[in-house]
């Protein structure tokens, strides 16, 4: 069985509050799920377009390999009812309505992986979701719906 892991590792914030424990935490998971097998990549502080070209390199290896993996570990929050993470670049003093197109979706990934029904994909969000300043931020995210052969 081919596995494959994106652990995604967004501490140097350029706006948003730094984080002392993200990239940790994801270095020791690349390191743990590399110990178990997965073909493992590792992310470091993104930018918007960074972020999205990972997440499409990710569905990407999903018709490579038997299971996918996201470990993301930043800053993450929700807007109108959407599930966002959080680019390094991201201005929080953004409005809600262009705030949300600032972030990456989580509904545009899952998207993504759930063309893969017969494969295994696994999100795992590490994120942290109170610092934000921007109207219509949430402490929680919205809940979602993982797609066939999916786990969030």
């Amino acid at each position: 069985m081919k596995r494959y892991a994106l652990c995604i590792e967004n501490d140097e914030y350029q706006i948003l509050p730094k984080l002392s424990c993200a990239v940790a935490d994801a270095k020791a998971i690349a390191e743990k799920l590399g110990h178990l097998g997965f073909d493992v990549d590792t992310a470091l502080n993104l930018g918007r377009d960074e972020l999205n070209s990972k997440i499409v390199n990710l569905s990407d290896k999903a018709d490579e390999y038997d299971s996918v993996l996201l470990y993301y570990a930043g800053h993450g929050f929700q807007v109108e009812g959407e599930n966002l993470l959080v680019p390094v670049d991201f201005n929080d003093k953004e409005e809600s309505k262009t705030a949300k197109y600032r972030a990456y979706p989580i509904d545009d990934l899952i998207r993504l992986l759930g063309t893969q029904v017969s494969k295994t994909k696994v999100i795992i969000l590490d994120a942290c979701r109170s610092t934000l300043g921007i109207r219509g931020r949430g402490n929680n995210f919205f809940p979602m719906i993982a797609p066939q052969g999916s786990v969030v």
